[in-house]
């Protein structure tokens, strides 16, 4: 079985992707195209010499991956065992492949919480409250932490970040769109912290109105954070 140089695979990934974007194995299925993997998988097979795609790149994208061997996500730790090995089977490719997207949507993540950085912490921790919100993203989730499937993250007063894990979705915000003004009760659970943004997060919520409004810039320039914009990588 053929085994390759990781920050090989990588560069190819980087070619795939420039030339004809990302396709997951999963979207290449439904759609009867090509994943990435797959073109990775042939560019490979030629070898590697002439592909110089952004080595620093590269470089921080495995030194990222490395950082999560100790994670409780069996695919976290799978890509981190990769970049500590520093190579590839040819069975792991699509694993390796994944890095560099992964990387990439973490990086972008990461930047669209920046605007956030005045965020402070709303009310008192068992607090029952009714907030004006704006609704910044609805993600549906596919690991269950908070033993919930929807995650709503909203903004109060402007700048601080509210989050509502949401068992039991009501219809009026499943169907609410990013930018909309929504009044929510709930209680805080906690005061908590992610990405270095500080974040309010409630429980035991009711939706007491929406109001639908045109989408903000703010919420329009949050990569990665879009309302319903994965169900789910």
């Amino acid at each position: 079985m053929k085994t390759y140089e990781l920050a090989d695979v990588l560069r190819r990934t980087s070619q795939s992707i420039e030339e004809h974007g990302w396709k997951s194995g999963g979207d290449a299925y439904r759609d009867g195209t090509i994943s990435t993997a797959s073109r990775v998988k042939k560019l490979l097979e030629s070898g590697t010499e002439g592909c110089n795609y952004i080595d620093e790149e590269i470089d921080n994208a495995i030194e990222w991956a490395l950082g999560y061997r100790s994670s409780d996500r069996e695919y976290l730790v799978k890509i981190a065992d990769l970049a500590y090995k520093g190579t590839a089977s040819e069975k792991e490719v699509g694993f390796a492949v994944s890095i560099l997207s992964s990387y990439r949507k973490d990086v972008a993540r990461t930047e669209a919480f920046k605007q956030f950085e005045d965020s402070n912490w709303v009310g008192e921790i068992g607090e029952r409250t009714t907030m004006d919100l704006e609704l910044l993203s609805v993600k549906w989730l596919d690991r269950y932490d908070y033993g919930n499937p929807m995650m709503c993250r909203f903004l109060a007063n402007g700048t601080d970040v509210v989050v509502w894990f949401a068992s039991n979705p009501p219809l009026e915000l499943s169907e609410a769109s990013v930018g909309d003004s929504i009044t929510l009760k709930g209680t805080v659970k906690k005061h908590d912290e992610f990405r270095d943004t500080k974040q309010t997060v409630l429980t035991r919520c009711k939706v007491e109105t929406v109001e639908n409004e045109p989408i903000r810039i703010r919420a329009r320039s949050m990569p990665g954070l879009g309302a319903s914009d994965n169900r789910y990588p």
